[in-house]
């Protein structure tokens, strides 16, 4: 009897915490996902990989900073939705370190995001007065780990688009 009060109090606070962990509403063609919290709008795959009704498939482009920039932009003129480079606070709003065996992001989601480094908007120069091709810096989110650090903006990273809700 004991066991199975203890059972059932802990299955009904997995029940309970995954619906209030769970702010990410899907769109009706899978393509992208509401986040109630930040009222932010997500790409659900990786700029590259295409949702195919169950998850995403082929394989994520890397893209140096500036390509990134201008690759949200692109898209943005293809959809007319104001698609951007997420900031860093911004992409660490999806990321979870405590989901480390496979991606750092909800897999339910964004289904098959690779476990891959995502550039942020978030730049800063570095002072490196023998290298001047390494001054300017940005950050990245690593969805190996939910860990964010910064990289030379000429470093391929891949990329998941953002927007604000409508």
């Amino acid at each position: 009897m004991k066991q199975t009060i203890l059972s059932t109090t802990i299955a009904l606070l997995f029940s309970t915490s995954a619906t209030a962990d769970a702010p990410f509403s899907v769109s009706p063609d899978g393509h992208e996902v509401a986040d109630s919290v930040t009222s932010l709008v997500w790409r659900r795959c990786a700029e590259g990989m295409q949702w195919n009704g169950l998850s995403c498939s082929g394989r994520a482009l890397t893209f140096t900073h500036d390509s990134a920039i201008t690759r949200a932009k692109a898209q943005s003129l293809v959809t007319g939705a104001g698609w951007r480079v997420p900031s860093l606070k911004e992409l660490l709003s999806i990321a979870d370190p405590t989901r480390l065996l496979v991606s750092a992001v909800d897999a339910t989601v964004f289904s098959n995001l690779p476990p891959q480094r995502f550039w942020t908007s978030t730049t800063f120069a570095r002072d490196t007065p023998t290298n001047t091709t390494e001054r300017h810096h940005a950050q990245y989110v690593d969805f190996s780990s939910g860990g964010y650090l910064h990289a030379p903006s000429a470093t391929p990273h891949s990329l998941i688009l953002v927007r604000d809700k409508r």
